[in-house]
């Protein structure tokens, strides 16, 4: 999805086999926003793909105890690297992304409201 500077990548429910096919089909994956693959499962994340996408925010839905914690917490140290924004569902609830089209970013929780100046770069 894009909008001005702004992109977001939706991947859904892929796990680690359709991620890796994206990353050799060298589709352009580079996207501010994330939304995480598999609810943010670690051994079903690509560590290539997160590395593709690079995001500045990823977004993992998710809820807490229904296979022990979730999201796996490897997972989020993995897209928190570089200081990179992660929130889940399990944490903050329902999650808003608006974005102006610029790098100028506004996250709406259930729980807390952010501002955030997207300063990472493509």
């Amino acid at each position: 999805v894009r909008y001005g500077e702004f992109r977001a990548l939706l991947t859904g429910d892929a796990e680690k086999w359709p991620q890796e096919r994206m990353v050799a089909s060298e589709m352009p994956l580079k996207a501010d926003l994330l939304k995480a693959p598999h609810h943010g499962v670690f051994n079903d994340l690509d560590r290539g793909f997160a590395k593709t996408v690079s995001p500045g925010i990823t977004v993992i839905t998710c809820k807490y105890g229904l296979y022990g914690e979730s999201p796996d917490m490897n997972s989020i140290d993995e897209f928190k690297r570089k200081e990179r924004s992660v929130f889940d569902t399990g944490r903050y609830g329902g999650i808003t992304i608006i974005s102006d089209g610029s790098k100028n970013v506004k996250i709406d929780t259930t729980w807390a409201s952010q501002d955030i100046l997207c300063f990472w770069s493509r």
